[in-house]
């Protein structure tokens, strides 16, 4: 499991004291830390063999009904708040980390445009369509996945220390067949030209070779069209 903290991408610098002036030879301070949107707890899994029923178990929690009648709340499914994302579909840790924090700073501006912090993760990561149910077809799971990223949004790290207490509390082992692998290895299975088309970067009729990129070059462009989106289509 590894807990990442997703902050504002820009560190707020502190104000400059009124009686500053340029001959000042005093160092200026250093900017202070970004806000914690959230913490995430991320895993990714390999070798999976059971995404078909992952993905109805997800579906259900999602669609499962509150309460079983008037009197007794209906039980809350452990798989409710995660988000299953084909892993095939991310270049890596900083791709991840770029929707997410996109997703995260629309919740925390009240800007969100879909229903729940999963849904627009998933949005995110998808800038070539404004459309959700096409962002789930290219970056959720299918019946036939076998690496699985299973997230799930947690507090802000200022929070109290209850949540952490309940993700020690999941196993996911009990609800996903494969190995659990480490987030370093995000990346190395990445189906490149279905990435590039989901993302409207195809090289077919492109003026840059997308498909020609290193990783690491293809990685900027991926965070670059994930912040950009919506700002210049």
């Amino acid at each position: 499991m590894a807990i990442l903290e997703i902050a504002h991408a820009a560190p707020t610098l502190p104000p400059v004291p009124s009686s500053a002036t340029s001959s000042s030879t005093t160092a200026p301070p250093p900017p202070t830390q970004s806000p914690i949107l959230a913490r995430v707890d991320v895993e990714l899994w390999c070798e999976v063999t059971n995404a078909a029923s992952l993905r109805s178990q997800a579906i259900a929690a999602g669609t499962a009904t509150t309460t079983t009648d008037a009197d007794e709340p209906a039980a809350r499914s452990p798989l409710r708040d995660i988000l299953f994302l084909d892993a095939d579909m991310i270049a890596s840790p900083l791709h991840l980390r770029a929707a997410l924090t996109r997703a995260l700073a629309a919740r925390e501006a009240g800007t969100m445009r879909t229903r729940t912090i999963g849904t627009e993760v998933t949005a995110a990561l998808s800038p070539a369509s404004t459309n959700v149910a096409v962002a789930l077809t290219h970056f959720g799971i299918s019946d036939a996945c076998s690496n699985v990223l299973a997230i799930r949004v947690l507090s802000a790290a200022q929070d109290n220390d209850q949540e952490e207490e309940d993700v020690d509390d999941l196993d996911l082992a009990r609800y996903i067949h494969g190995t659990r692998t480490s987030l370093d290895r995000l990346g190395y299975s990445c189906d490149v030209p279905r990435l590039l088309a989901a993302m409207g970067l195809s090289s077919n009729g492109a003026t840059r070779d997308f498909a020609g990129m290193s990783m690491r070059e293809l990685e900027l462009v991926l965070v670059e069209a994930i912040a950009l989106k919506g700002i210049l289509t």
